[in-house]
């Protein structure tokens, strides 16, 4: 598994993961912590993907890989959203070369959008909990 310098304990402790008995997991990164999730995910993709709910990535910009499967680019399309650095209101649809659907997070400071967008974030993820049918598998 490759993985960003610094993200080696990201990768390590996804043990965490499958100890745990929640049967949803959602995932939240900022920056580089989309792709170590998009890596982690491609990397152990049978054993995260049946238990993953969404994904609420605060400017992340990755390209997806070809090694991905058919059932993890369909999560990334239907379950993840990203909140990109945009001069647009928070949550405005912005037209960027992402994969998956992406919305202004409601400043230009990149490091700010975290804080900006945590509450739409957190309102993303409670949307999709609530579906009737929340597996992608």
């Amino acid at each position: 598994l490759r993985s960003l310098v610094g993200s080696e304990m990201c990768i390590r402790d996804s043990h965490y993961i499958n100890v745990a008995k929640a049967e949803r997991v959602y995932i939240i990164g900022h920056s580089a912590g989309g792709k170590t999730a998009v890596d982690l995910l491609t990397a152990r993709e049978k054993q995260f993907l049946p238990r993953l709910n969404s994904m609420a990535l605060a400017d992340s910009r990755m390209v997806l890989r070809r090694e991905m499967s058919d059932t993890l680019l369909k999560m990334w399309r239907l379950k993840c959203r990203i909140w990109a650095t945009s001069t647009l209101p928070l949550d405005s649809p912005v037209k960027e070369n992402l994969s998956a659907p992406a919305v202004s997070g409601g400043t230009e400071d990149h490091d700010l959008v975290p804080s900006k967008a945590q509450a739409s974030m957190f309102k993303f993820l409670q949307s999709q909990s609530e579906q009737k049918n929340c597996s992608i598998m």
